[in-house]
């Protein structure tokens, strides 16, 4: 009751200050004293019928929202269906409460996606991940072959790598660290990082040309070294030219290529695509965390491949080669 007192205490106000203005009002006509009582009565009877007739139809309409409230546990959804507003200020609330309650619902059903989604990566990581270090247990109890062993340690390296760089994706844009370096300088080290790997798929890597950029010289270099991975694991023996121009490079095979209904579909999350069939399944991860990086650096990435023949991967800098 004090709620609702004092949600209505201008509508008393006013009754007062009327019972006021008909005293005034009865006292300058002449009227008798039994007839001004009768009309102060009447209005007080009326305001006091309109004042118990809200007071228990909002006390109805209250225990209602509280019912709804305690027994719904999504209480992000109660927007949703929660009564419809009787008036005009009651409306303009409603509509924000609604606009509040879809923002929360697109943000948790955001949430639950990419966290589905993350689910299903980690899963296959762990997969990814069991192929190697199974590998190394055989090698050890067998030949012990030093090579062996260091090529399926780098796997295991590079898989942890990049569930390192989705991890922090989402925050990545805060750790860039922009320098300037020579883009043929750190495409030789990540050859010399993945050599293990090029090696055991009998993969030849040349580079040709040099420019210097003005990006993230460790997000670069793990952007080359994925596509160095990638190349090695779907195209065995076949050769790589890294060709780097004023304005970016261009990762060139002449493996079997992708088809062209693939070829739009190669940076999503989670696609692996034909040719991981005769290979390995793979998290389909590595070309969706590039193409992130990519954004994020403010660089494009192009594919483009002609299938059965040849793939060509570009990184663009557009104006990111000036300081």
């Amino acid at each position: 009751m004090t709620d609702f007192f004092k949600s209505h205490i201008i509508s008393c106000v006013f009754v007062f200050i009327g019972i006021i203005m008909i005293f005034i009002f009865a006292e300058s006509t002449g009227m008798s004293g039994d007839f001004q009582c009768l009309l102060v009565i009447t209005v007080i009877l009326f305001f006091l019928l309109w004042f118990l007739a809200t007071y228990f139809k909002e006390k109805r309409r209250f225990e209602k929202l509280k019912k709804i409230k305690e027994q719904f546990s999504e209480k992000y959804l109660l927007g949703e269906i929660i009564p419809e507003p009787v008036d005009s200020i009651e409306m303009y609330y409603f509509d924000i409460i609604k606009s509040i309650s879809s923002s929360a619902i697109e943000k948790v059903e955001k949430y639950g996606r990419e966290s589905r989604e993350y689910e299903e990566y980690v899963q296959k990581w762990v997969h990814e991940m069991r192929t190697p270090l199974t590998a190394c247990s055989l090698i050890l109890a067998n030949d012990a072959d030093r090579r062996k062993l260091q090529r399926e340690l780098k796997k295991a390296d590079n898989l942890t790598e990049s569930i390192l760089y989705h991890a922090r994706l989402g925050s990545y844009a805060n750790d860039i660290k922009m320098s300037r370096f020579s883009i043929a300088e750190v495409a030789n080290e990540a050859v010399k990082e993945q050599a293990e790997l090029l090696i055991g798929a009998k993969t030849a890597v040349d580079i040709d040309g040099d420019s210097m950029v003005y990006s993230d010289r460790k997000a670069i270099k793990f952007i080359i070294k994925q596509l160095l991975i990638n190349n090695a694991k779907y195209c065995k023996g076949c050769h790589i030219k890294i060709n780097i121009y004023d304005t970016g490079f261009t990762v060139h095979d002449n493996g079997p290529g992708i088809p062209s209904h693939e070829l739009s579909r190669v940076t999503q999350r989670g696609f692996t695509g034909s040719n991981a069939v005769s290979s390995s399944s793979g998290t389909g991860m590595g070309l969706y965390i590039v193409d992130n990086l990519c954004k994020m650096l403010g660089a494009e990435l192009v594919i483009k491949s002609v299938y059965g023949s040849h793939t060509d991967i570009s990184v663009i800098f557009s104006n990111l080669t000036k300081m």
